[in-house]
């Protein structure tokens, strides 16, 4: 898995799949600015507190509200707690619209495995067109668009999406897994075996060394079933992580 620059020091980071990236910040000395700090650095059960904290002492500084809430969003997310990272960035964005890119993709992502994929899709379409779509030719953005596109049954335009992504970054396992979905969803068994025995080579077990993700998890069963339902071994790499 790829890591990603910073889109900005105020900007949590956005991972193709995952949220892979963490901003360096010097240690802060009020709870607002622990918080951002224990998320952009990936300590997300500090962040909580610390955040709670900041946000129960913030309410006249909608601006310092928002930020917390961003990166609550971030630190839930990462801690398995989807429904919750929704309503932060619910919250931020009452208070204020989408201010950049990584938001959408962050929030897009947590929209998706809170079920939310209406709300989801329109973050990505939103994202794509971002800045007269600055980003819409990358991996990131095309993806996740996919993704979102297959949630709400629009497998066609997923396929779309996922053609333009691989391109970008042909080794990503994912985005061909997906495809095969999309193409499994209109009937093309044999394009969707073709994108399986492509990912079969690419998955890679993951080199973090924190617990696995629940929804991480759920996607690998779901890759494996999708390997079974078409008569194929299951890659080696899904194997192990699913025996974690």
């Amino acid at each position: 898995m790829p890591s990603y620059a910073c889109l900005g020091w105020r900007s949590l980071c956005a991972g193709v799949a995952f949220g892979v990236c963490a901003c360096a910040l010097e240690v802060p000395g009020n709870a607002c600015e622990r918080g951002y700090k224990f998320a952009y650095d990936g300590v997300f059960a500090e962040a909580q507190d610390h955040l709670d904290a900041c946000l129960s002492g913030a309410s006249s500084d909608l601006h310092q509200r928002r930020r917390a809430l961003i990166a609550m969003g971030w630190a839930k997310s990462n801690l398995d707690d989807d429904s919750g990272a929704s309503a932060a960035y619910d919250a931020a964005f009452q208070i204020a619209p989408v201010s950049d890119y990584a938001e959408m993709i962050n929030a897009s992502m947590s929209y998706k495995h809170a079920q939310r994929h209406a709300d989801a899709l329109k973050l990505n379409i939103a994202a794509a067109n971002w800045e007269n779509g600055k980003y819409a030719q990358s991996m990131m953005t095309q993806y996740h668009l996919g993704w979102s596109y297959q949630l709400n049954g629009l497998h066609e335009k997923a396929v779309e999406a996922f053609d333009k992504a691989i391109p970008h970054q042909p080794d990503f396992a994912y985005a061909y897994w997906r495809r095969a979905v999309s193409h499994e969803a209109m009937g093309n068994a044999g394009k969707a075996k073709t994108d399986l025995n492509v990912a079969s080579s690419l998955f890679v077990d993951s080199e973090s060394g924190r617990p696995l993700k629940l929804s991480i998890r759920a996607m690998h069963q779901e890759i494996a079933e999708t390997y079974k339902r078409h008569g194929l071994s299951v890659p080696i790499a899904v194997n192990r992580t699913l025996s974690k």
